[in-house]
């Protein structure tokens, strides 16, 4: 998960690295914790939770209406793509273009009227950023379900979604 919500990093690799959360914007995780992630040689999983996650009807991730912030999601994945030029990590951030935009922004857009756009845009930067994203390594260990549902995104199949979330 990129949320910093559940690691501690030293405060130096961000120093070092310039690395800021971008003020005002949904998703300002995503934007460089991957990156900083990268920049990391030695971590320790600790499996006792110091964190408890508490998701709200209503929230900024769980609304019942269309939010324009949420189109922030384009912006934050350009800044972290910039800042995996020329990477070592580059089937990374292309699974972080599929779960963030393909899957999961889809699922979130499709549900609103106003957010049918930007399936239509997703697919473009699909297309044009990792036209090869169902050969990823991450992708391929997926269920078939995340990976039907991608596809049909993908190809804009919009009723074929709805049969299946139904």
């Amino acid at each position: 998960m990129p949320t910093a919500t559940c690691k501690l990093i030293k405060r130096e690799i961000f120093i070092k690295n310039s690395l800021m959360f971008l003020e005002g914007k949904y998703y300002e995780d995503n934007a460089i914790m991957p990156y900083a992630l990268s920049l990391i040689t030695s971590y320790e999983y600790i499996q006792k939770p110091f964190y408890y996650y508490r998701q709200r009807t209503g929230s900024i991730l769980n609304k019942n209406s269309y939010d324009k912030k949420w189109e922030d999601i384009f912006n934050v994945l350009e800044k972290l793509s910039d800042k995996f030029d020329n990477n070592d990590f580059n089937e990374e951030l292309e699974y972080i273009y599929i779960e963030y935009l393909l899957h999961a922004a889809s699922l979130k857009f499709y549900k609103f009227k106003e957010g049918k756009k930007n399936i239509i845009k997703i697919n473009r930067i699909m297309k044009s950023k990792f036209p090869n994203w169902r050969k990823n390594k991450y992708y391929k260990q997926e269920n078939i379900k995340y990976k039907i549902i991608c596809n049909l995104f993908y190809y804009n199949r919009l009723g074929l979604i709805k049969l299946i979330l139904r």
